[in-house]
């Protein structure tokens, strides 16, 4: 069995954020990541990020690779990628992976989100057209007609992005009103050659050997687009089934904590997308990874 003072699961920002913090106050930390690469969500976000005090990233995958150099340099051997989790006894302190078990005396979760799936069923020559990523998929979808489906910040940044390269860019959002910021709202809205389609669905694909199209509904009516491609933005789940009733979690499965990320089971914490309130911003999820630390310390009986 592996011992260890602090476990993280988890390396995105937030489970980063706070592995430094630990080292950095003398504590025998590991972070466990699934992925090869630490980052998490972040190497999934397509457009620039301006939003960050540390500078400006052309992408996610830069600011992933950022983070990544440090949390190596930094954590070494400290830091297991390729680190599947099978199970979590929380009452335990106990965690089942694919390098062994492994027992902790403080515990942060930082789990992250997961793409949430359309759920409408396909055959695979329909679903190989259907994205829920796009940055990686550009060379396929250059000259294209594209429907984009979602009304967060990444569905509109997304349409914003393809309408360089796209024949024709389409959005699809299920509700009246947009969630994403403002300006994002303003810039698709005001756009030539986006077509925007609110208070809409999708019923179902249209294609005998590769896809050609979809059914729209929209108050009511229901309409065919054209399209060859369809990328998927419609948020995330969190990545909470392994403490499904464990712990304490709102109606959205998120996890409840304070605000250092104490949980309701002593010396589990959670920080980042999962958080039960959290914002869903890359500088919230290090703060909260940070506080988290601190929490993790005044458990451990450091002072202040």
């Amino acid at each position: 069995m592996i011992e260890t003072e602090v476990l993280v699961l988890g390396a995105g920002p937030a489970g980063v954020s706070c592995a430094l913090e630990c080292l950095d106050n003398k504590l025998d930390v590991l972070v466990l990541e699934k992925e090869r690469q630490p980052g998490g969500q972040l190497n999934q976000i397509p457009s620039a990020i301006r939003n960050l005090a540390t500078g400006s990233y052309d992408d996610g995958a830069s600011l992933a690779g950022s983070m990544t150099e440090a949390a190596r340099s930094v954590l070494a051997e400290r830091l297991l990628t390729d680190c599947a989790v099978s199970s979590v006894d929380l009452k335990n302190k106990t965690v089942e992976s694919n390098r062994g078990q492994i027992s902790y005396r403080a515990f942060l979760i930082a789990t992250g989100y997961r793409v949430r799936r359309l759920g409408i069923d396909c055959p695979d020559y329909i679903c190989e057209h259907v994205l829920y990523r796009s940055g990686i998929y550009k060379d396929l979808l250059k000259k294209k007609s594209v429907v984009v489906v979602g009304g967060g910040d990444s569905a509109l940044l997304t349409a914003l992005d393809l309408e360089a390269i796209c024949s024709s860019v389409y959005l699809i959002h299920r509700s009246s009103t947009f969630r994403a910021r403002p300006d994002l709202v303003q810039a698709v809205e005001e756009h030539p050659r986006i077509a925007v389609h609110k208070n809409s669905s999708i019923r179902s694909f249209r294609g005998e050997a590769a896809l050609t199209g979809v059914l729209i509904s929209k108050d009511g009516e229901e309409f065919e687009i054209p399209c060859s491609k369809v990328v998927v933005k419609i948020g995330y789940a969190p990545n909470t089934e392994l403490f499904a009733g464990q712990i304490n979690m709102d109606e959205r499965d998120h996890i409840v904590c304070d605000r250092l990320g104490a949980t309701s089971i002593a010396g589990v914490f959670c920080a980042g997308d999962i958080v039960s309130g959290g914002v869903d911003r890359i500088a919230w999820a290090m703060g909260s990874g940070t506080a988290s630390a601190f929490g993790i310390r005044k458990y451990l009986g450091h002072k202040f």
